[in-house]
């Protein structure tokens, strides 16, 4: 399962079905087609360790500013519209998928690099 709050997406990870074992779960951002960003980007990833029989919840927080902005006209800015969020061990083995709406900063002044 996965919780969307304002910076912040939570996944569950389930249980190993072995002995104690690490797992990286990892979180790829897509970006809304306006963005003309590739898919699938890597944002966040953190390293568990599950025994058997256990589950955990994995926090990523995503910050607008900093994952979610794309070089642009040589400005950074970040685009409004539908973000997908995509968890799983790989990005060719996503386990969750959400969507989010961000509103972007086209009408306001962008972050000049």
């Amino acid at each position: 399962s996965v919780r969307v709050y304002r910076k912040v997406t939570d996944a569950m990870v389930p249980k190993p079905s072995f002995s104690k074992a690490a797992e990286v779960v990892q979180l790829y951002v897509d970006f809304p087609r306006s963005a003309k960003e590739p898919p699938k980007q890597l944002k966040g990833f953190r390293k568990i360790w599950l025994r058997p029989d256990e589950s955990q919840i994995v926090t990523f927080s995503l910050m607008k500013s900093k994952h979610l902005r794309v070089w642009e006209n040589e400005m950074w800015s970040v685009k409004s519209g539908v973000y997908g969020l995509n968890i799983g061990p790989s990005s060719s083995n996503i386990k969750v998928k959400t969507k989010i709406f961000v509103f972007g900063d086209e009408s306001k002044n962008s972050v000049r690099s």
